[in-house]
């Protein structure tokens, strides 16, 4: 009888864990893919560790029945080892609090989610000043150093034969248009340069995803919904939480329903925005350009290019739902359609950048992101569209 009992007690603990083990089979694919390294990690310890755990309990369990080991020295011992994870862990949590949230706070600001970037030097007069407003397509560098930012400056420079040119990278990754508009009011427009040059799209596309990890609530003309960079700091608020959010993920997790999208109620707050932003320049005499923003989306993309597409991969996903690739890429398409229309009817000077830079992963890394051969043909083509259409009036700067 007891034996019957005690092999009914092994026999239900190893279902219970082979159901539990089988969870690790079906884990989500896109935290394996675009998570750090410790989730795939994590994945495979949990696929050798929990065999070799479930094995070695059932020998002790065995072995405890038999009193070839005293149940006194394993109570012990599983309580010494809760005592050292009670020790432990405090430790451990403030270290990850310390590294993830405190570190951190020095690059976020309370309005604008990410500090924005100011002009490093000092402002001269006599200096012909251009303004590059946007997201990370115009915030990012090469391995160099150098952005399109900084090249366009050195071919205008030469192109002119001066020095008092100055063009100055004031983009920051995240940034839509509403966090420029913000930004221009608060920190730039005192500055009075002669030119702006304003490049947005896909960062005000990707709010219209309101179902994303990035997004809390249904969407919202002030763009409230969207916490962006902050969601780190909300949903990784200590280590259980962290520990949480891996186990979601990596344990009998549910495929995402893929939808397409058709209406994109951001469309209105962005053209409100940059017709604000607009409004504050003419007022002050400032020059203002727009241009449409380059990608990679296009009719007829590839299977192994459509794996590039980080934005579409990684941000227009939720815990139940993604994008799919014709949705974002209709939207992109409107936003920059929208750009157009603003440039048109506000009479302003527009760079088509998107129908100048080939759609091919040899000019992008990603969905918007520039290669090294990227970042020269965007500042070539902006170059050539400034001179060729006298867009900067340089014979008459303002100062």
């Amino acid at each position: 009888m007891k034996k019957m009992l005690h092999f009914s007690i092994i026999s239900l603990f190893l279902i219970l864990a082979a159901w539990f083990y089988r969870g690790f089979f079906y884990p989500d694919a896109y935290a394996l893919k675009h998570w750090p390294i410790f989730v795939v990690m994590a994945s495979w310890g949990a696929k050798i560790g929990i065999p070799v755990l479930a094995l070695l309990l059932v020998v002790l369990y065995i072995k405890i029945l038999k009193k070839q080991i005293p149940a006194i020295n394993l109570a012990l011992l599983s309580l010494s080892f809760l005592l050292i994870l009670l020790i432990i862990y405090p430790v451990a949590n403030t270290l990850f609090q310390r590294r993830h949230q405190t570190k951190e706070l020095a690059a976020y600001h309370p309005y604008l989610q990410l500090k924005p970037n100011l002009p490093a030097s000092r402002m001269n007069d006599g200096t012909f000043t251009i303004f590059c407003l946007g997201g990370s397509t115009t915030e990012f560098k090469d391995k160099q150093g150098r952005g399109w930012t900084d090249r366009l400056e050195e071919d205008l420079q030469k192109e002119f034969n001066t020095d008092t040119i100055k063009v100055y990278n004031l983009g920051r990754q995240w940034y839509t248009t509403l966090h420029t508009l913000i930004n221009y009011e608060a920190n730039l427009r005192t500055l009075k340069p002669d030119v702006i040059i304003v490049m947005h799209a896909i960062n005000d596309l990707l709010h219209n995803a309101d179902f994303s990890y990035l997004s809390h609530g249904p969407f919202r003309n002030d763009y409230g919904h969207f916490y962006g960079p902050l969601n780190r700091i909300m949903t990784e608020k200590d280590l259980p939480s962290l520990i949480g959010k891996v186990f979601d993920h990596l344990w009998y997790f549910k495929p995402r329903q893929v939808i397409d999208q058709d209406a994109f109620p951001g469309i209105v707050p962005f053209a409100g925005n940059l017709n604000t932003l607009i409004d504050l320049a003419e007022k002050d005499g400032v020059k203002v350009i727009l241009m449409t923003q380059p990608s990679l989306y296009k009719e007829g993309i590839t299977e192994q290019e459509k794996e590039q597409l980080r934005m579409l991969n990684y941000e227009a996903v939720g815990p139940e739902k993604q994008w799919s690739y014709s949705s974002v890429y209709r939207g992109f398409m409107l936003y920059n359609l929208k750009t157009s229309e603003i440039a048109e009817s506000r009479h302003l000077p527009l760079i088509d950048l998107d129908a100048r830079i080939p759609k091919t992963t040899e000019y992008f890394d990603d969905d918007v992101h520039y290669t090294v051969h990227g970042f020269d043909l965007v500042a070539q083509q902006i170059f050539q569209a400034l001179i060729d259409g006298n867009l900067l009036e340089l014979a008459a700067p303002r100062r």
